[in-house]
C-alpha cells in the first residue's frame, strides 16, 4: 500500500514503528516502479528481485527496495520527506548470512594483510558490522583493496547495469547486506521512530 508522509507519521504515532515497518516498508508496493511501469509494477518488482537474486546468489525473498524509491519521499529524518528525484539513489536491502560473512571476512583479510604500511580505516566498517550489515561501494575502493573486493564490485556493477537497462532504475544504488532480517527490522524501526519524532 502506498501511503502519504502525513499518514505514515500518524500511523507510526498511533500504531508504532513495527506496524509501519511490516505494513508499508515490507509491502510489495513500490512507488518508483508504479511510476515507471504502471499497473504491471508488482510483476516488475518480482522480476527485479529475481534479477538481484540471480546476480548476487541470494534468495528472492531476501531482497527488498526501501527508501524514497519505495515511498516517493525520503524516510531519512534530516531530509524532511524530500521527494524522489531523477538524481535520487535506489536503496536495496539484501539479507544473506553467507554474503555478509564473506564481505566481513574480506574486510578482515584486508585489515590484516602483510607487508603494508597503509592503515585501514576501521570506524565506518566497524559501525556497520555492529549493526549487522556491510556495504562495499566501488567508489570507496582505494589502493590494494581492489584485489579483495573486485569480484563483489563486478557483481554489483553488473547488477546496476541490469537494473538501469531492464527496469529503468537510477544508476546509483545504495545497498546493505544484512546477516538476518531481525536486524533489518531493528534498523528501520529505529529510523521510523526518529522520523515520527
Amino acid at each position: 500500500m502506498l501511503i502519504s508522509s502525513a499518514d505514515l507519521v500518524n500511523d507510526i504515532a498511533d500504531l508504532g514503528s513495527r506496524h509501519a515497518y511490516n505494513n508499508y516498508l515490507m509491502s510489495e508496493h513500490i512507488w518508483l516502479l508504479k511510476e515507471k511501469h504502471g499497473d504491471a509494477y508488482l510483476s516488475v518488482y518480482h522480476d527485479l528481485k529475481i534479477a538481484v537474486s540471480t546476480q548476487l546468489d541470494v534468495p528472492v525473498k531476501n531482497v527488498a527496495i526501501v527508501g524514497s524509491a519505495k515511498f516517493g519521499y525520503s524516510l531519512t529524518p534530516e531530509k524532511n520527506f524530500r521527494s524522489f528525484t531523477p538524481e535520487s539513489d535506489l536503496d536495496l536491502v539484501i539479507v544473506s548470512p553467507v554474503v555478509f560473512n564473506d564481505l566481513w571476512s574480506k574486510f578482515l583479510d584486508y585489515a590484516e594483510r602483510p607487508f603494508t604500511k597503509q592503515p585501514h580505516p576501521y570506524a565506518e566498517c566497524a559501525k556497520n558490522v555492529f549493526k549487522h550489515f556491510v556495504s562495499v561501494k566501488s567508489e570507496d575502493i582505494v589502493g590494494d583493496q581492489a584485489e579483495y573486493f573486485s569480484d563483489w564490485v563486478k557483481k554489483m556493477d553488473d547488477l546496476k547495469r541490469t537494473l538501469q537497462t531492464s527496469f529503468k532504475l537510477p544508476a546509483e544504488i545504495n545497498y546493505r547486506v544484512y546477516d538476518e532480517w531481525k536486524y533489518v527490522e531493528r534498523y528501520y524501526c529505529a529510523g521510523l521512530t526518529r522520523l515520527a519524532e
